[in-house]
C-alpha cells in the first residue's frame, strides 16, 4: 500500500494504544504515519505539515474592472464575487469561497465522487486557514516561476 520503509505503518490497535507517542512523532518530529485497520488505511500528519503541503495550491482570481463594478472570479471553481471596487469584489469572492468550502467539507464524500473532487486541496487550504488569514489567500503575491527548486 505504501513504499516500503518510506513512511512508518502501524496497526490501528497499536496506534490507539500508543496515541500519545504517535502524536509526538507526527507533530513534534514531523514524521507522518500510516495507520491500518483491516483493509482501510489513513495517514496521520501534523496540521502544520499539511498546511505547508497545501501552500502549493494557490488561488489566482481573475479580475475584470468595469465602469461601475469590479468582478473577481475563481473560474476553475465557478465562484464569482463583485463590488464597486477591488476590495469589495475580493471580500464578496471570499464569502463565496467560504460558503463553498463549508458545504464541500460538510458533504465531503459526495463531492469526492464528482468532478469537483479536483477542488479538494484548495478547499482544505481555505478550511484549515484561520478566518483572519483567509483573505490573504486571494491576494497572494505570484510565485517566482524562474526560481528552480534544488
Amino acid at each position: 500500500m505504501t513504499l516500503p520503509g518510506a513512511i512508518p505503518t502501524k496497526p490501528f490497535s497499536q496506534a490507539k494504544a500508543e496515541l500519545s507517542e504517535l502524536m509526538n512523532q507526527v507533530v513534534r518530529e514531523h514524521r507522518p504515519t500510516v495507520i491500518e485497520r483491516r483493509r482501510e488505511a489513513m495517514v496521520a500528519l501534523s496540521l502544520d505539515d499539511l498546511r505547508s503541503l497545501l501552500e502549493a495550491f494557490r488561488f489566482e482570481p481573475r479580475v475584470v474592472v468595469g465602469r461601475k463594478e469590479v468582478v473577481a472570479s475563481l473560474d476553475e471553481m465557478g465562484l464569482v464575487g463583485s463590488g464597486p471596487d477591488l476590495d469589495s469584489a475580493i471580500d464578496d469572492l471570499l464569502e463565496e469561497l467560504r460558503d463553498y468550502a463549508t458545504d464541500f467539507v460538510r458533504r465531503y464524500s459526495f463531492y469526492m465522487q464528482t468532478d469537483r473532487r479536483a477542488h479538494a486541496a484548495w478547499v482544505l487550504r481555505v478550511a484549515l486557514t484561520p478566518p483572519e488569514e483567509q483573505r490573504d489567500l486571494l491576494v497572494e503575491e505570484p510565485v517566482d516561476e524562474g526560481r528552480a527548486i534544488r
